[in-house]
């Protein structure tokens, strides 16, 4: 098929999927036609059955809703929001993805996974061992880490019809390839008087050469029990049990592909060989399942006054745990649940850096930081900010020594064939973004001072030069956008380009995607009629 036709097909399975996921949770949105014809999406309520939930947590009330406003001229015009589900983690594994494979049988069909194995082997695998691997995958590739996730993979087999070591491949390889652009940037709120009310945005976007997936894009909303508040979100790929990129109330998390591990010694290579073939084989967890983990763990300190629910997950985390320890002991058994302990906050800071794992950036906020682990395989670095942060593909060490970032560049390419140039247009996407986000903060600033007034911009001056001798960065203080300016940022070609899948911005203060949308295979600069492309395709209630 070619190119424009399947990226017609994708567009309509998109559109089929979205009408006929009426059941899913919807966010009641506000919906403002600008005078440039440009759509405004707000995210003002939880979903209907989530209102007395969010009454008795006063967390939630504190953070006042923040309208994203699109540009003009933008990549989100070409863009669609992906369909949306709601994931019952009260049902059986096998049984919660049932509806979504019926959804995205067409989906499944332009996407042909096993064309996409193909072309996963092929690029982390020499030629002469391909055939090797096709005839050992179907008997080595039958699980994952965590039996939840393997028995949800096996439900996803039998609806969907692809092949369960097909879709273990896709779950152990996939975090291994992409590339991303991920961070927080702090926006102020709406009805601020003088800027002092603001929290971090996460934004994302995910970048990949395999365009097959993009069809497969999908956003699942998990609940407890049916009828049940959100208590997650996700935005992934159909097939795809772990998590690249998710919110659940009072954090945010996202994972993006690094480039860098430990070479320095012998044993520190084969050491991160071997994890890497254990995850592969189902003896380890891979970084998405640990994501997961921390997006869907019960946390009464994140949870807040989902009592019932936090009792029902200690009730079932008992249980797995129980189940571990048993059979732990015994070679080839899959393990139920994966070692993350609450709480999850505390898990992160403290326990997390020290854990075997693949080579990652972890990106996480909350409503007042926002975090990076630079992750290796048993140990990793953090970096934070109150303002401004962002992860690209490159550590915080090559912006002082370029010519490491040409090294890992070429390691890369190794790895994955596209992943050299990706990881090589790193450092351009962080220096465009910063300039940006400056003009964009000078903007705000000026708006802010023009309004307040003389007397207030003096305050203020002086409140911040105290500031910078107090020691606090400028960086962390100062550097607000408006929520005008977020996704001018998110859609600048340079972070959001032709291998964008999808992007993101979610509000980890409440817990929320505030807006997504999903590209299609090809975006020509004037194909397609406006009526595709933009968000009529959705119906009421789908927008946020």
């Amino acid at each position: 098929m070619d190119s424009a036709g399947l990226r017609r097909r994708s567009r309509e399975t998109s559109k089929q999927q979205t009408g006929a996921t009426a059941t899913a949770a919807s966010l009641e949105i506000v919906e403002v036609k600008s005078p440039d014809s440009s759509t405004d999406t707000t995210a003002s309520q939880r979903p209907p059955q989530q209102k007395n939930h969010d009454v008795d947590d006063g967390r939630v009330s504190c953070f006042p809703p923040i309208t994203l406003r699109p540009p003009t001229h933008s990549r989100d015009e070409d863009a669609a929001q992906p369909p949306r589900f709601t994931i019952d983690l009260s049902e059986k594994p096998e049984q919660r993805y049932r509806h979504v494979a019926d959804r995205m049988r067409d989906a499944v069909a332009v996407s042909d996974l096993a064309d996409l194995f193909d072309s996963l082997v092929r690029s982390v695998t020499p030629g002469p061992l391909v055939s090797t691997l096709h005839a050992l995958a179907r008997h080595a590739l039958r699980r994952l880490y965590c039996a939840e996730e393997t028995a949800e993979l096996r439900g996803i087999a039998a609806a969907s019809g692809i092949a369960l070591h097909l879709l273990v491949a896709f779950n152990v390889l996939l975090d291994l390839l992409l590339g991303c652009s991920s961070g927080g940037m702090r926006v102020v709120c709406p009805g601020s008087k003088d800027g002092s009310s603001s929290r971090i945005l996460h934004f994302r976007t995910l970048d990949w050469g395999m365009e097959e997936l993009r069809a497969l894009t999908v956003e699942l909303d998990f609940v407890r029990r049916p009828g049940g508040p959100v208590v997650a979100t996700s935005v992934t790929y159909f097939g795809y049990v772990g998590v690249l990129t998710g919110v659940r109330r009072g954090l945010s998390m996202s994972l993006n592909f690094r480039p860098h591990h430990d070479r320095s010694t012998w044993r520190r290579r084969f050491g991160f060989r071997w994890h890497q073939i254990m995850v592969v084989l189902g003896f380890r967890q891979s970084v998405s399942s640990v994501l997961r983990a921390l997006l869907l763990t019960p946390d009464p300190e994140l949870d807040g006054g989902d009592a019932g629910g936090a009792d029902t997950g200690a009730k079932q985390q008992k249980k797995w745990w129980w189940m571990r320890k048993k059979s732990s002991g015994k070679p080839g058994t899959t393990h139920n649940k994966p070692d993350v302990s609450t709480p999850i906050i505390h898990y992160i800071k403290n326990q997390l850096p020290a854990t075997r794992s693949t080579a990652a950036y972890l990106i996480f906020c909350t409503a007042d930081e926002g975090r990076t682990l630079e992750k290796d395989n048993g140990h990793g670095q953090f970096h934070s900010s109150s303002g401004f942060h962002a992860t690209y593909n490159h550590d915080r060490a090559d912006e002082a020594e370029p010519q490491r970032l040409e090294h890992a560049a070429h390691g890369a390419a190794e790895e994955a064939a596209g992943m050299e140039t990706i990881v090589g247009m790193s450092m351009i996407r962080a220096r465009g973004m910063e300039r940006r986000l400056g003009r964009a903060s000078s903007r705000l600033k000026a708006k802010a001072k023009s309004k307040s007034g003389s007397e207030h911009g003096s305050r203020r001056r002086r409140k911040s030069s105290i500031g910078s001798a107090d020691g606090v960065h400028n960086d962390d203080c100062s550097r607000e956008v408006s929520p005008d300016d977020v996704l001018k940022l998110v859609l600048n070609p340079e972070i959001c380009n032709e291998e964008t899948h999808y992007a993101v911005v979610m509000d980890p203060g409440l817990g929320k995607v505030l807006w997504r949308r999903a590209f299609p295979l090809e975006l020509p600069p004037d194909s397609g009629s406006a009526d595709d492309a933009t968000d009529g395709d959705a119906p009421p209630g789908r927008h946020t």
